[in-house]
């Protein structure tokens, strides 16, 4: 069995060994990163005798239960990733009323107009709730993808300008009001923060390897349909956690907190221009989503110089390192 798995994956590998190289290099990199950072992250809690241990074990559940669902629901959205464009520069070769252009700026347009409702509703009709509306939409997204149809594409994208809204608003707003109402110490939110930017990294890097696998096995489509298993996944996962609102009371901790202060504490520093933060923000990642999946899917055109005889470069393994 293990030399069957073991020729398979070196026939996979043939011609891509540049990528698979790349993989391994960074997955190591990134899985020391993770055990050097939670030694320091070890050590510093050792040091803390502030919480009991009884809310230590409490706060790393929590976090285990809330890291289980944002890794897996981050896999599936990295899953999309480039091979989005070029699945829909395949549909346009077949269906000519199909603009992949139109697709991509709809999708810009629904996510920045849509996304100005989208806190509040969240806050308003609960953060769990609108998790399990995103999955909700995510299922219907990668449904629609299967079709070649302008319209039904369309739709998709409006869909997907939600969606991301929700993506990257609701979660978080759960997980720190959670926190919050178990009275967890303030300073261990940048905690469950850090670990989240660790394993968003390094799933990533596995996203990119997964989805050529996916494309390999069912063709470009595949990736997506992969996607779609893994948010079911997270909708059952995220069904344990407790729903909360933006109107909740803040816990006992925070009050506690807040007595604490006194004049002759230092003020905490400014916190820099949220206007301009997000001017910053809305141009890095404009520039990041208009250039990468053109850039990666122009690099791997049959058209372009191979890098094997035998095989054009791998889309996804392309994007993964």
């Amino acid at each position: 069995m293990a030399l069957g798995a073991g020729a398979w994956l070196t026939e996979w590998a043939a011609g891509r060994e540049w990528a698979v190289q790349s993989f391994v290099a960074l997955s190591g990199f990134a899985l020391l990163s993770v055990v050097l950072g939670q030694r320091l992250k070890g050590a510093a809690a050792a040091s803390d005798t502030k919480a009991s241990a009884a809310t230590k074990r409490e706060f790393h559940s929590f976090q285990a239960s809330y890291l289980s669902v944002f890794v897996v629901v981050m896999l599936a959205d990295w899953l999309q990733g480039t091979h989005m464009y070029t699945l829909y520069t395949k549909y346009q070769q077949e269906n000519a009323s199909v603009s992949v252009g139109t697709l991509f700026f709809t999708g810009f347009v629904a996510a920045g107009l849509l996304g100005t409702f989208t806190g509040p509703l969240v806050d308003r009709y609960g953060r769990k709730r609108a998790c399990l509306v995103y999955v909700a939409l995510e299922l219907l997204i990668n449904s629609l993808e299967h079709f070649n149809h302008m319209s039904l594409l369309l739709v998709g994208r409006v869909l997907g300008g939600v969606s991301t809204s929700l993506l990257f608003s609701a979660f978080e707003a759960w997980m720190v009001t959670e926190h919050r109402r178990r009275g967890f110490p303030e300073e261990w939110i940048g905690l469950t923060f850090g670990r989240c930017a660790v394993w968003n990294g390094a799933t990533a890097i596995v996203a990119g390897v997964a989805a050529q696998w996916a494309a390999d096995w069912l063709g470009d489509i595949g990736p997506f349909k992969l996607a779609m298993a893994l948010t079911a996944l997270a909708g059952v996962l995220m069904l344990a956690w407790e729903e909360n609102y933006g109107s909740a009371a803040p816990a006992k901790e925070g009050k506690k907190a807040a007595q604490r202060g006194s004049a002759a504490e230092p003020p905490a520093p400014p916190a820099p221009p949220s206007g301009l933060l997000g001017a910053w923000h809305v141009v890095w990642q404009s520039e990041e989503l208009m250039l990468v999946p053109r850039r990666y899917s122009n690099a791997t055109k049959p058209n372009q110089p191979p890098i094997s005889p035998t095989q054009p470069a791998p889309n996804q393994a392309v994007a993964s390192p």
